[in-house]
This record gives C-alpha cells, structure tokens and sequence, in this order.
C-alpha cells in the first residue's frame, strides 16, 4: 500500500471539506482533524490556510490543464479537436467531482482579495492563449472561416465550456452532459466552419 504524504492529506482533506462546508467555513483546526496531522505538520507545509487554498487549486488546475490543454491536436482538424476535448473536458472534472464547487469558492474569493485575484487570471489566459492559438490553427488549415477573429472566438469556446460545467454542477444527474455539450459545441462550430 502506497503512503499519502502529509501535504495530500492535507490537500484531500481540505478539498472535501472545502466542498462540504466552503473555504470560510472550514478552518486549519478541521482540516488538520480530517488528515490526522498535527498543526505543526500543517504550518511545515503551508503558511496559512490561503496558501494552501492557493496550492490546492494550483495542483487542480494543473492536472485539468494536463488532461486537457496540453493535448496537442495532432492531425486532427480543429473543429473535430474541439468535439473530442469536449470528453476529455468532462473526464477531467469526473475525476475531482468536487472541484467546480471549489472552484466557484475560489472566484468568490479572488473577487475579495488582490493576490487570490491575481492567481486566478494566470490560468484563464492560458486557457485564453491555448483556444486563440486552436483557432489560429483551424484559420490556417481551412477548417475554420478565415474572417474568424481568434480572440472573440476563444473568449466565445472559453465562456461555452464555463456555462457548460456550471450547470453540469447545478443539475448534475439532470442530462448527459458529455452528449449534450457535444451537441451545442458541434451547434457553435457549424457558425464557425469553413463552407469550402
């Protein structure tokens, strides 16, 4: 049996009781009982509930940018790109179930505090960056239309796919999501598509 090390106790304990009681109601005390680790071990680790708020949500936005930024198109052309990263979007947050939720609890508290604010622009322009430069690519490959502007399209597939993991989290069992955003992506492409 693999040993969890002190630091992902501490990160799975903060992430459950993060989803279950949000970040102002859950405090270094709880998330020291849940792990098992001492506050000492804590304060080793993290020097203060903010930070480790902070390296949680690094660490998940790491993980969601590895299953799904950084996958290159390949040969693919983008549109198709696109539909396939619309599963791999979905797998990604199967895997942290609790992670929009914390999410959302991590835009609510960038909105009231500057270095939080801050931590949360770096990986929406990356995301920014990553959809431009797709959409570059598909201007390139004639698969999108050439008088596409690759900013307002980003901005476009980045507010699609947020709409979409908010209401996966507000009616969950609802709808087959995967399904159904594969069909309002696929909507969102054929105004995108090349017709040549």
């Amino acid at each position: 049996m693999t040993k969890v090390s002190t630091k992902d106790r501490l990160f799975q304990a903060s992430m459950l009781l993060f989803s279950q009681h949000g970040y102002d109601g859950t405090s270094v005390q709880d998330i020291c009982q849940y792990a098992e680790v001492s506050k000492g071990a804590f304060y080793h680790h993290f020097q203060s509930k903010q930070a480790l708020f902070l390296g949680m949500m690094d660490e998940w936005i790491k993980l969601f940018t590895a299953e799904v930024v950084d996958q290159q198109p390949g040969s693919l052309p983008v549109p198709e790109y696109l539909l396939a990263l619309n599963g791999r979007i979905s797998m990604a947050f199967d895997a942290a179930p609790q992670g929009f939720p914390i999410l959302m609890d991590f835009w609510r508290q960038a909105i009231l505090d500057e270095t939080i604010w801050h931590e949360a622009l770096t990986p929406y322009r990356h995301f920014q960056q990553f959809f431009e430069q797709l959409v570059r690519k598909g201007i390139a490959e004639g698969s999108l239309k050439r008088d596409t502007d690759p900013s307002q399209a980003a901005f476009l597939l980045i507010a699609f796919f947020m709409g979409y993991l908010l209401q996966a989290a507000l009616y969950r069992d609802a709808v087959n999501w995967p399904l159904q955003t594969a069909y309002g992506l696929g909507q969102l492409l054929d105004g995108m598509r090349s017709k040549s």
